[in-house]
């Protein structure tokens, strides 16, 4: 397969494309400094350099000028990663050639943001999985209850299955390796797929992802894999292997029968606006490289800088964390205290005075803390990341993230209550 670039870059080709690449690998490191997001990393850099034509454009020098006004008017981290990517492809594709559409959606899928939306926004569907592996852990126990993430099996043997087990585990890693595999046999075929049959992909991986969780869930569970025991890791690479990876090498060639074959590559001469590109190129790098200085700043005056109010009561600590716009990212308890070395343990969705908030059991070492968090704006109590957003945006609602962690449940059970008195009921 070849990445060789056809033709000669000039010094100031060369600085326009590292300028911005250092600053993405800087703000992935920042963002989603995992394993999903460094493979991603490399998967994006893989397909832009395999994959390009030597069609030079500036088609992304509009989305760059608004990725900079955005910048201006919402500057958060996501933004400023949206502004860094459009700047590494403008200048891309200004100086080496235009790239293809499985460019971007690597990089959409090692972006911080939709791991993000998968953690923050399906977690109606990793109940319903946890719901489906008991259904068909019934057939092997007459009597098994689920409680969010936790399975109690004849009333004596409790099986924690972990967050990583749950839902949508290695979502992002697999929808990476399904578009390196596309962009592989893309390149081996000398052809490309229609922007339906990508689509048709992603959803049959999605459905694979969900099978593949489901399948490990009850093999968890029925072969009494904990987290001590050798095989758990083992046993959900096997199934990643055999319910994910084999399925796709067996379905992605056959799409590839019927793909559009590719014109020969012929050269072009760079597109026009290329002083602007370069312009709006160092521009971006600066906003960055002052964000950068200033989350910095931020990070060390943490508390002050995000409005936490923290309240001590007898065994029981309360936090009230401000969100500042509709757009912003709450920090759930699980981040923090994960953060500290704890591993969680359950969780679910429970009810106190009929109002919905969600639960979590964590542990470290042989500590276990009880954890409960709902959205607030002293009126409205929610778990619903949408009604809180619309909320916040339409009527302009200051909402606050309310968690409450204590050693003991029977402490939580009976604080939550208190600072779910509302008078009115929740909106669902």
């Amino acid at each position: 397969m070849k990445l060789a670039i056809n033709n000669k870059l000039s010094k100031k080709d060369l600085v326009l494309l590292a300028l911005p690449f250092i600053c993405l690998c800087k703000l992935q490191l920042i963002l989603n400094n995992t394993l999903a997001g460094f493979a991603g990393l490399g998967v994006f850099v893989f397909i832009t350099f395999s994959t390009f034509n030597n069609i030079k454009t500036t088609r992304f020098l509009l989305p760059t000028f608004l990725s900079i006004i955005l910048t201006l008017i919402m500057p958060i981290n996501v933004v400023f990663f949206l502004l860094i990517t459009c700047t590494f492809l403008l200048a891309f594709e200004m100086c080496v050639g235009k790239i293809s559409l499985l460019s971007l959606a690597s990089w959409a899928f090692m972006s911080s943001l939709f791991a993000y939306v998968a953690n923050s926004y399906t977690f109606s569907i990793r109940l319903m999985i946890s719901q489906l592996a008991a259904h068909i852990l019934r057939i092997f126990y007459t009597n098994i209850e689920v409680q969010g993430t936790m399975f109690i099996i004849d009333k004596t043997r409790i099986m924690h299955v972990e967050s990583g087990c749950m839902g949508l585990n290695m979502l992002s890693i697999g929808m990476i390796f399904l578009v390196f595999l596309l962009a592989f046999y893309q390149n081996k075929n000398n052809s490309s797929l229609h922007s339906k049959t990508i689509t048709l992909a992603l959803i049959l991986a999605f459905v694979f992802i969900i099978i593949n969780n489901l399948i490990r869930i009850v093999g968890l569970v029925l072969f009494d894999f904990n987290e001590q025991h050798p095989m758990h890791q083992l046993f959900g690479l096997l199934c990643f292997v055999a319910y994910f990876i084999l399925p796709l090498i067996y379905m992605i060639p056959k799409l590839y029968k019927n793909a559009i074959p590719i014109l020969p590559k012929t050269f072009f001469p760079p597109s026009k606006h290329g002083n602007l590109s370069s312009v709006l190129i160092l521009i971006s790098v600066s906003l960055f490289a002052y964000n950068l200085y200033k989350y910095r700043l931020e990070s060390s005056s943490k508390l002050g800088a995000f409005g936490i109010q923290k309240i001590e009561e007898s065994n029981a600590v309360i936090y009230k964390k401000s969100i500042p716009f509709f757009y912003s990212a709450e920090h759930n308890p699980l981040v923090c205290w994960q953060t500290d070395g704890y591993v969680l343990q359950s969780m679910d969705i429970q009810q106190s005075q009929g109002q919905k908030y969600y639960y979590a059991t964590l542990t470290r070492n042989k500590e276990v803390l009880y954890t409960a968090w709902w959205f607030s704006d002293g009126k409205i109590h929610t778990t619903n990341q949408y009604v809180w957003r619309w909320q916040a945006l339409v009527k302009n609602k200051a909402f606050k993230l309310i968690s409450v962690t204590s050693n003991s449940r029977e402490t939580l059970q009976n604080v939550v209550p208190v600072y779910l008195d509302l008078p009115q009921p929740l909106i669902l």
